[in-house]
């Protein structure tokens, strides 16, 4: 089980490297921006590092104009935290469909919902499978399918989740849908413990337009995506530096309080399976 962990936290440090590189590139624009506000005047007339000035300056001269430069940089940054944001929640509920059969050996014991949502699953993948999306995954029929038989023929030890078949949406992860894919599988309430997590709260409060609104954040994030990524020639409303970073810290402190919701129920199914046993409990942390 302590292999699970490792995975999650593996699958973290890759968010935050991501957003960390974001976080650079937007800085690094922002910072860039204001050199050539200021012009090359100051650059010519140093005589020190002439020829550093000289690519300085020749830099300067062919920066992008400014309103293109801001929209082309908010339309990279919002589609790719989205990208970021989705790409997590995937792996996040694939990684836990993966380790669940240890946690709950006989099949049967599943919540009902996750046999359901398994059974139309699979379902719709053998009816979809020659589609696209399903030719990058080299599924074929058997590998669809055996998990489900044996689950149902009670051979407990070989039984697996497809994890493809819990991951059938075609909507944007806004808060009901994220709701009911980690309800899907088995985890329930997941917006009630983001809207609790300690970081999720310390960050809205910081960011005072958003009045705690952790729904409103997620919101404005996949409506600034959908807006940059389907075809539009201008957009609305683009983003300044510090908006873009928020949006970035919004992200970087909503996943780990998804990972951390696995985590426990990581521990929640063991104690309720007998496999772990509860010794104390937390009364206060610093």
């Amino acid at each position: 089980m302590f292999k699970m962990f490792e995975e999650i936290e593996v699958i973290l440090k890759n968010v935050n490297q991501d957003i960390d590189s974001i976080r650079e590139v937007i800085q690094t624009n922002d910072r860039l921006r204001k050199i050539a506000n200021k012009g090359i005047v100051n650059i010519q007339q140093s005589k020190d590092n002439q020829e550093d000035n000289q690519e300085i300056i020749e830099l300067l001269k062919r920066t992008p104009d400014l309103y293109k430069w801001r929209l082309y940089e908010h339309c990279a940054v919002v589609t790719r935290l989205y990208a970021i944001y989705e790409d997590f929640v995937k792996n996040l509920i694939s990684t836990w469909l993966r380790y669940l059969p240890k946690l709950v050996e006989n099949y049967l014991d599943l919540d009902e919902r996750i046999r359901s949502t398994h059974r139309e699953g699979v379902g719709r993948i053998l009816l979809e499978l020659k589609k696209d999306r399903f030719q990058n995954q080299y599924l074929n029929e058997n590998q669809v399918i055996i998990g489900l038989f044996n689950g149902t023929k009670g051979k407990n030890k070989n039984y697996k989740l497809l994890q493809q078949a819990f991951l059938l949406h075609n909507q944007n992860l806004r808060k009901d849908v994220l709701e009911k894919l980690f309800a899907d599988a088995g985890i329930s309430n997941a917006w009630e413990w983001v809207i609790k997590h300690r970081k999720v709260i310390n960050f809205t409060r910081e960011i005072e337009e958003s009045k705690n609104n952790y729904e409103k954040e997620l919101n404005k994030l996949i409506s600034y995506r959908n807006e940059a990524a389907h075809g539009a020639v201008d957009v609305d409303e683009i983003l300044f530096t510090p908006q873009l970073l928020n949006l970035g810290n919004f992200i970087k402190y909503l996943c780990p309080a998804l990972a951390e919701l696995v985590t426990y129920e990581i521990f929640k199914k063991q104690t309720d399976t007998g496999k772990a046993k509860e010794i104390g409990k937390v009364t206060e942390w610093y």
